[in-house]
């Protein structure tokens, strides 16, 4: 089962997201020798992700082990969906309109012992329930009519349950075999009645008649040929068909607010394979009929009057009086109705009760739409004094109510005292405020607005006054490839004077049908004419199912942005770097992975099924037949245009800092395998972890036993891996990257976003700003002044020796059109190498020194002499010419003698030429450098 549904989710279109999950694991029969198993689930949708509104439907197969009909038709129908999406026009409105969870087998242990292709079963068949006492999962629910009663609810009824509560069903289907009639609730009699219609059995009915009359012969109400029951229309009430105690649909209905119908879609409970397709033809307009009618009715949103935010809130339509909840955590609702009129009731605690009309239409023959409606709920802490239901129509905008002061007023006073003027304050927070003394204005009466209205704005000047300023107007959500394109074309907009604020992309995904820019935002206060301003660069989304630090960088970018000329660091720090964020780096993945914590769907690029992490030239171990993807392709290109220093990439799924290398070329599994430059990494990744309120401290996750010693630790030794982007930086660019992962959780609840920014903010400022330790200069030519493509070695960390005694040359370059040159280093005494085609080899000996508040580059100009016009030395003296020439040269910078042995200096180096008879032409520009 879970190799076929895997299959499906590598198939289709790639605007169709798919997602393979699991809600937990079968009970097993030991007695019988089955193991548990996972209860697979298949997801199928064209939404955009985490779009308000869009109903859940769910369709469970096999519920009776020796009923795996159902099983066989959903598979159909996934195949069908995936194969006809964009094809078909009723599957592509369905998949762009709603969300589809598909559970062949909710009881895999059952099928397993079945009696295969038994028609009718018996009453002593193994595989009916689920444990060796064969407990039937339909009638395992807590029971609404007997609610006393204490049940051991098996694991797959626990783990339908926890589903339920995770995901906010509005319309739900299951499938069984044994007749062919659609049965709605209830299916309990209640021990009064015999048929126990729910307050919606218009609905129900509804929906039942949906599926038999799309249905080839269920319509006709045709006994099976076993039976000599009738079903009038081929639907039945299940109480007046027989009692079920603790049903599964029932349990659907009341304690959720979903309408489960409960589909009998075969006369015989293991059909021969060879009907298999007969019965899917049967049932596929059917299903497809049914799925359409979770688009019927009314959805919205429950949300706090003056934040906006949303609301756990209990709901009841009048007239058909049972409870349903809505979902908490974004505040929506669903409701399937008939067209008509219809009065909601809406209660949550700590606000006032809320009574809304509304009207749900009928579309004639186009598809069924939802009504939209948000309901807004006053808090009650917002004083009135007698009449505390609000009444207010979808089309009248007049509130009913008696107010002691105006609205302003009350929020006002509100206002102030419950924000702390301790505790800094939003954008967000300041536009709620504001936002709903603007609408009250609107929505009340005139004589109840003015001078709370007043009151109001002189209160929010004075907070902006008080605070000079306000951040935080970006929501804290998992925007969409869409939505983060506008914000970062937003953002650009929104910069500062003095400020450079740039969007600009390095390419385009690798989507065939609608490739998407990579986007990269760059920020700096730099002087555009100044050397020496280091590169740093922030990468997000590299895995598409990570999506954390893709919210993080925007709200990175927003927060550098509105605190420029605020705060200290974040001044400094524009001043002396330029700084590029890529927010999203695998778009493409991003659009078709789910929300799952844990899981690779999304992971790779989609196209190719290509890991950006593992799709760069390895320096130990080249790949011949490496295929770059288009993003791995646009990232070499601009770290071969840009010369950066520093870099980070985010990804989630651990809490620690790693660091290169990632490979370990020795065939050394899980050991440590470090660059010449792992005094430098350590510090890197110390800095990043140390201010990051959890990281340090090495916890493991709860998931894993992995603990990193103080929050840090080597790629290799973690677990290794070829053609990681981290030793890809360093060995081919010079540039150091971090990859931080920042979350046990790949893609943490949106709710976690704030406290995820919050808990990284240091850590980032303070990581960039070490792009500003180590030494910079430039390289030029000792004539022409011009810039000279150069490599360069710190000596002693200029190479690696490996197991098999080979050597690698461990070099950085200095970049061909400024002569520029960057290397993190930390305090301490080195000599740098110079190296040029056509130029004569240089040394130059330096320190760093340690700067306080803020590190400092230590600034070098080297000049090259061409080796045309050098001289001819003994292999143990080389002649060095270097001039430490350079207008940016501060008072405390290194300014040493350059030499490759200190014998050899550089009056020895004049007398060198004179004795072999160089011109004196030659001669004065030597000593003219020296002067100088």
């Amino acid at each position: 089962m879970e190799g076929i549904l895997r299959n499906f989710t590598l198939s289709g279109s790639y605007r169709l997201r798919k997602h393979l999950y699991s809600i937990g694991n079968s009970s097993g029969r030991p007695n019988s020798g089955v193991k548990p198993s996972p209860i697979w689930v298949l997801s199928l949708t064209a939404t955009k992700e985490n779009e308000i509104g869009i109903p859940n439907v769910k369709l469970i197969g096999t519920v009776h082990g020796t009923e795996p009909v159902g099983q066989e038709v959903l598979l159909h129908f996934i195949e069908y969906l995936i194969e006809e999406y964009e094809k078909d026009g009723l599957v592509t409105w369905l998949l762009n309109n709603t969300k589809i969870h598909i559970l062949p087998n909710l009881n895999p242990d059952g099928y397993k012992v079945a009696k295969t292709f038994f028609c009718y079963g018996c009453a002593d068949c193994p595989g009916l329930g689920v444990t060796d006492e064969d407990i039937v999962i339909s009638s395992d629910f807590p029971d609404y009519f007997h609610r006393n009663e204490v049940v051991n609810h098996t694991a797959e009824t626990l783990a339908v349950m926890k589903w339920m509560d995770n995901i906010p069903f509005t319309l739900s289907g299951s499938f069984f075999g044994t007749f062919l009639v659609a049965i709605y609730p209830y299916c309990n009699r209640n021990e009064t009645m015999i048929r126990n219609p729910t307050p919606d059995d218009d609905v129900f009915q509804f929906l039942a008649k949906t599926y038999s009359f799309n249905h080839a012969t269920m319509h006709t109400g045709q006994n099976c040929p076993a039976y000599k029951k009738r079903f009038d229309g081929g639907i039945i009430n299940g109480a007046s068909w027989h009692n079920h105690d603790a049903d599964m649909t029932d349990y659907n209905y009341i304690f959720h607010g979903c309408m489960e119908v409960r589909f009998e879609i075969s006369c015989c409970k293991y059909p021969p394979i060879k009907d298999l397709k007969y019965i899917w033809a049967d049932n596929k307009n059917a299903i497809l009929n049914y799925i359409m009618q979770a688009n019927r009715g009314v959805t919205g949103q429950v949300l706090d009057e003056i934040s906006g935010r949303p609301i756990e809130a209990t709901m009841k339509i009048i007239g058909r009086n049972i409870q349903f909840k809505n979902f908490g955590p974004t505040g929506e609702f669903w409701r399937i109705l008939l067209p008509g009129e219809y009065i909601v009731e809406v209660e949550a605690k700590g606000y006032y009760k809320k009574i809304q009309n509304f009207t749900v239409k009928e579309y004639g023959k186009s598809y069924p739409q939802l009504t939209k409606l948000n309901i807004f709920l006053l808090n009650s802490s917002i004083p009135t004094t007698s009449e505390t239901t609000v009444i207010s129509s979808t089309t009248s905008t007049t509130q009913k109510t008696t107010t002691t002061s105006s609205i302003g007023e009350q929020l006002t006073t509100h206002m102030i005292t419950t924000i702390s003027l301790a505790n800094p304050i939003s954008r967000s927070q300041l536009l709620d405020f504001v936002v709903f003394v603007i609408i009250t204005k609107f929505r009340h009466s005139i004589n109840m607005a003015c001078s709370g209205l007043r009151r109001a704005m002189i209160f929010s000047v004075f907070i902006i006054g008080v605070f000079g300023g306000v951040y935080g107007l970006l929501e804290f959500k998992y925007h969409t490839n869409d939505e983060l394109q506008d914000v970062l074309k937003e953002l650009e907009n929104t910069g500062k004077k003095k400020l450079s604020a740039k969007l600009y992309s390095i390419g385009n995904s690798s989507n065939p049908d609608r490739p998407f820019p990579l986007w990269v935002f760059s920020l700096t206060a730099a002087d555009p004419s100044q050397y020496g301003i280091p590169n740093v660069k922030l990468l997000g989304n590299l895995h598409g199912n990570e999506a954390g630090g893709r919210e993080i960088l925007l709200q990175l970018i927003e927060y550098l942005i509105d605190q420029f000329d605020k705060d200290k660091n974040v001044t400094w720090l524009l001043k002396n770097t330029k700084i590029h964020i890529v927010p999203t780096i695998n778009p493409d993945g991003f659009e078709v992975a789910g929300v799952a914590c844990k899981g690779i769907t999304g992971r790779n690029v989609p196209f190719r099924d290509i890991d950006l992490n593992r799709n760069f030239p390895d320096f130990f171990c080249p790949d011949p037949d490496l295929i770059l993807s288009k993003e791995s392709e646009a990232l070499i290109n601009w770290m071969t245009n840009t010369k950066f220093i520093l870099s980070a990439a985010l990804h989630e799924g651990a809490l620690v800092a790693n660091y290169p290398y990632d490979l370990n070329p020795n065939n050394a599994d899980g050991e440590a395998f470090e660059t010449p430059d792992k005094d430098v990494f350590k510090y890197l990744a110390r800095t990043y972890s140390n201010n990051h309120p959890k990281m340090h401290k090495g916890e493991k996750c709860p998931d894993n036993n992995e603990k990193f010693v103080g929050g840090i630790t080597n790629g290799a030794a973690w677990y290794g891996f070829r053609g990681g982007m981290g030793d890809y930086n360093y060995n081919f660019h010079g540039c150091m990257e971090l990859t931080l992962e920042l979350s046990c959780c790949k893609r943490p609840h949106a709710e976690l976003l704030s406290t995820l920014w919050n808990e990284n903010k240091l850590s980032l400022l303070l990581y960039c700003m070490q792009a500003n330790r180590g030494v910079t200069g430039r390289v030029l030519d000792s004539e022409t002044r011009q810039p000279i493509e150069a490599k360069l070695k710190i000596i002693g960390r200029e190479k690696l020796v490996l197991w098999n005694r080979s050597e690698y040359e461990i070099f950085f370059l200095s970049y061909k059109k400024t002569g520029e040159f960057w290397r993190l280093l930390l305090p301490g005494t080195y000599t740098l190498k110079v190296e040029a085609n056509g130029y004569k080899t240089e040394y130059k000996k330096f320190t760093v020194k340690e700067h306080n508040p803020f590190p400092k580059l230590t600034n070098l100009t080297l000049f090259l002499t061409n080796s045309s016009l050098a001289t001819t030395t003994s292999s143990t003296e080389k002649n060095t010419i270097v001039s430490n020439f350079s207008s940016r040269l501060s008072e405390d910078d290194s300014v040493e003698e350059i030499t490759e042995s200190p014998k050899v200096g550089e009056l020895k180096g004049f007398a060198k030429c004179i004795n072999n008879n160089v011109s004196f032409s030659i001669f004065t520009i030597h000593i003219l450098f020296l002067l100088r």
